[in-house]
């Protein structure tokens, strides 16, 4: 992509809608394979929702990879060196693969202790464990599909993945449909059929996208060398893979805490969670962006366009997340009914959707002004902030359920971590050490 003399709206929505679309994709599934589940009851939709975290759980290390290859692909392209891109790109590619490997077969071998984390009752706590290791085995799958989309993606060229994410969501939610049900003489397999489902969806798709790469018919050229990129992929990529594993931890002890309030609140949390998903892609597809952005600019050595950059996406996330809170908040019951059926289920939905409706500018500041900061490189700062707002949303549940306070008290602890976080990122930001180092930490 072309640097722009000056940055506008138009450039940062011209990276951002392909991102937001593919995210939404993803979200999209995940509310489909709720909905495909929800006529078992709530103990599939608990398992199905425990089955999703855990599934972001394993996938940590890869989302801090891909931190680090957004900031080192990005970087190296704004300056023009392709070859050297395409060599960072090669390298994550290699790590991701080999930790993807070790992982999926950790928690394939853990699958029913790691169910039993959440507190679920044994007949969930069984269809989660069945859920897990049927997605454990497709794990290479989901590395190959998050860094090559994201190498390219570094290029600017954001439309390939998304047109790839838009057929994988297709054959995803395809194969729920017989795999879940039963269709064609296939058994009925319930909640576990769309973990198989959404494994065999990537590997079919992004088999295809890996084939062109090496044909060299993508934007980012095919490199046979990693040019010792391993280094610095875990310099900037570690503080990125441990925030990721201090979000995922952190939300799995504060589920346990939900599920102490009984299967429907699990539920709803679990629910409430999905579809905000499919809301904040918003702030997700424009943090990419704006990471993108920053690195590009940084890597041509023009500081001042990426602190433009990251100042125009925060203002772009914050209304565009805005905007669909209120929507959310508004139409809180009828997403609630939509989706589930179980009265109580969808009574304790709303409360939870009220909640989030209200925190969702907060999270648009914090979700732009982290991706900025990756974007340069800088991915302490996001886990120290991530650390001290999850610390502070676990310890005011606990306090709220050591005085069995209603679980609305446990949901408002959203406002606390989002707070803390804001306050950390906004004053790395507005002190300019971000952008020291053309994206280099």
């Amino acid at each position: 992509m072309e640097l722009a003399d000056r940055v506008r709206s138009r450039h940062v929505w011209r990276l951002a809608w392909p991102n937001i679309v593919s995210t939404l994709m993803l979200t999209s599934v995940g509310l489909a394979h709720i909905k495909l589940v929800a006529g078992y009851g709530a103990d599939a939709v608990a398992a199905v929702s425990t089955g999703h975290r855990v599934y972001f759980l394993i996938q940590a290390l890869l989302i801090g990879l891909s931190a680090a290859t957004t900031a080192m692909v990005a970087r190296h392209w704004g300056s023009g060196n392709h070859a050297a891109a395409a060599a960072a790109a090669r390298a994550s590619l290699n790590m991701a693969m080999l930790m993807a490997a070790v992982t999926g077969v950790v928690f394939f071998l853990s699958a029913e202790p790691i169910a039993l984390v959440f507190g679920l009752s044994p007949e969930p706590a069984a269809m989660a464990a069945s859920f897990i290791r049927i997605m454990s085995l497709f794990n290479m799958a989901y590395a190959l599909s998050m860094i090559l989309s994201t190498a390219v993606r570094s290029t600017g060229d954001a439309k390939t993945p998304m047109r790839y994410s838009l057929v994988g969501a297709a054959v995803n939610v395809g194969l729920c449909t017989v795999f879940i049900n039963g269709r064609g003489g296939w058994p009925e397999m319930g909640p576990a059929g769309a973990a198989l489902a959404g494994g065999i969806a990537p590997l079919l798709v992004y088999l295809v996208l890996a084939w062109k790469w090496l044909k060299g018919k993508l934007t980012l050229p095919f490199s046979r060398s990693s040019d010792n990129n391993y280094r610095e992929l875990i310099q900037i990529g570690g503080p990125a893979a441990l925030e990721q594993c201090v979000i995922q931890l952190s939300l799995v002890l504060f589920m346990a805490l939900v599920s102490r309030y009984g299967t429907a609140a699990y539920a709803a949390y679990g629910l409430g969670i999905t579809i905000l998903s499919a809301i904040i892609v918003v702030g997700y597809g424009f943090s990419i962006a704006g990471a993108t952005l920053v690195a590009q600019y940084l890597g041509s050595g023009n500081s001042l366009q990426a602190k433009h950059s990251a100042m125009r996406t925060l203002k772009l996330t914050l209304l565009a997340m805005t905007t669909l809170a209120a929507l959310c908040f508004a139409f809180a019951r009828p997403l609630s009914a939509f989706m589930v059926g179980d009265p109580v289920v969808i009574d304790a939905s709303v409360q939870f959707l009220w909640v989030l409706s209200l925190v969702m500018p907060l999270m648009a500041v914090e979700v732009s002004l982290a991706g900025a900061l990756r974007g340069a490189g800088d991915t302490r700062t996001p886990l120290a902030a991530t650390f001290s707002g999850l610390t502070t949303r676990l310890l005011g549940g606990l306090l709220v359920v050591y005085l069995d306070a209603p679980v609305m008290w446990l949901y408002g602890m959203l406002f606390a971590d989002y707070a803390v976080k804001v306050i950390i990122l906004l004053v790395t930001f507005r002190s300019g050490r971000w952008l020291q180092g053309g994206g280099k930490r």
